[in-house]
């Protein structure tokens, strides 16, 4: 321990020194005096500190983000979950919306198909066109983030749907229509990156599990209205109005994200190629995009096609078809809810394994069966593929470095959506058209059974 009395005596020694030296002279020695003498207290002084007073600041402030108190290293005041409530609910909105414009395409696609008078190969490749915009967004999302805060991307996204919807409902070609749509999936592309920046930029580490399930009614909420929605279009309105509609709401829900929501106020930082390259040659993030991309593919891609489906070779009338499949999106939220508590306790392998070859089953049956056993398998189907996405992002956890675990969603998620939202239904529409919907259904369930192999690929990486 320091002896402030040894300074205190060296001090006053020192003074004595001086005190005989020339007027003159005394106000500059006694100025090198105290500097000298200031010096060494310092030094002593940081060297106490520094194990103990930083140490104890860095746990006052960690303690502060934790209960949700300011912190204002990015000029933001993050919250718990209960505060943030009302600024999810502006993010809920909007990822309501962008879902809904890209999932609303599917019930209407009959109308669309009429309209231009097209059969089922060319409209279902319009899939095609909105996963290649929505793709390459996610892939230069990276970018845009890195030049303007994620705040004002998410407002840009909502700018460039409502442009796209306003143009889709302007076609009068189908040359139109699909770059229209194309440009509606760039504007969604460029939310899912900066949506979750700033999701975890608003609320506390220890709340954020919650915001984001939470932040996840947004799409399942479009997909369980869509149908509903559609049939009041067939019955009193065009697809062209409800597209106008869609994208005045759309651009009203990203203004008030601006304004409401008190995060994101920061810039991304770009993936390098160096990081990019190392990623591409770990085997089991290609393992990974398999099992993403039929994810995604039984998720979105059959949802796409279900309707027609129904219409074309089950039987069912429009509306109908709209409204059994509405009530279908039920079952993946009672699905998610169900392996939040199960998942946990059998692990990823079980989890992935369950899930995958259960979804390929449903939609080989769904290609096999009629009446009340098809809408059974139909029903099923989207549960289990709902449950596919938890157990493969905890997998993902896994695999690559730490440089590389910041992309991997990012570079798995436009990769799997060309195949699962864009080739599927393109394959399904082009056998609708060559053979039938059902002989599509059973090669595809059969490919989603057999991509379960790769599960263990994954097992002996890592026990997961």
């Amino acid at each position: 321990m320091h002896d402030y009395r040894t300074s205190d005596f060296l001090i006053n020694q020192e003074f004595f020194k001086i005190i005989s030296l020339k007027d003159d002279k005394l106000a500059g020695a006694v100025r090198l005096l105290i500097f000298r003498s200031a010096g060494r207290m310092q030094k002593q002084r940081k060297g106490r500190s520094k194990a103990g007073v930083n140490s104890g600041e860095r746990d006052v402030n960690s303690r502060q983000r934790e209960e949700g108190e300011q912190v204002r290293g990015r000029h933001v005041i993050q919250q718990t979950f209960i505060q943030s409530v009302p600024a999810i609910s502006s993010a809920v909105l909007i990822l309501l919306l962008i879902t809904f414009n890209r999932v609303l395409l599917s019930p209407l696609l009959l109308q669309i198909q009429q309209d231009f008078s097209i059969s089922h190969g060319p409209s279902s490749r319009i899939f095609l066109f909105r996963s290649i915009g929505y793709s390459s967004a996610l892939l230069i999302s990276m970018y845009i983030s890195s030049r303007i805060i994620h705040r004002a991307t998410v407002l840009l996204s909502s700018v460039i749907i409502f442009a796209a919807l306003l143009l889709m409902a302007a076609a009068r070609t189908l040359t139109f229509f699909n770059a229209a749509i194309l440009a509606a999936g760039f504007g969604s592309g460029l939310y899912p990156v900066s949506g979750l920046a700033v999701l975890n930029d608003l609320v506390i580490r220890k709340d954020r599990q919650k915001a984001i399930s939470f932040h996840e009614l947004g799409p399942h909420t479009a997909m369980l209205l869509a149908p509903l929605l559609a049939n009041i279009i067939i019955l009193y309105g065009s697809w062209r109005s409800a597209y106008v509609v869609l994208a005045f709401i759309t651009l009203a829900a990203g203004i008030l994200y601006f304004f409401r929501v008190p995060a994101g106020s920061f810039k991304g930082d770009p993936p390098t190629f160096q990081v990019l390259g190392e990623l591409f040659r770990i085997p089991l993030f290609w393992v990974l995009i398999v099992i993403f991309s039929i994810a995604v593919g039984a998720a979105t891609g059959i949802y796409a096609i279900i309707p027609i489906f129904l219409v074309d070779e089950a039987g069912y009338t429009q509306e109908a078809a709209n409204t059994l499949f509405s009530i279908s999106r039920l079952t993946p939220i009672a699905a998610l809810i169900g392996a939040g508590l199960v998942q946990d306790r059998v692990g990823v392998k079980w989890s992935l394994l369950v899930s995958i070859i259960g979804c390929g089953v449903m939609i080989i049956l769904t290609g096999l069966l009629s009446g009340p056993l098809l809408l059974a398998a139909i029903f099923l189907q989207p549960a289990f593929a709902a449950v596919i996405i938890p157990p493969a992002l905890t997998a993902a956890a896994t695999v690559g470095g730490p440089k590389q675990q910041g992309i991997i969603i990012a570079m798995l998620l436009p990769i799997a959506s060309v195949f699962g939202t864009g080739i599927i239904p393109a394959f399904i529409g082009y056998m609708g058209d060559a053979a039938s919907f059902s002989l599509a259904f059973i090669i595809i369930g059969a490919v989603t059974v057999v991509s379960s192999i790769g599960v263990k690929a994954l097992h002996h990486h890592q026990q997961v």
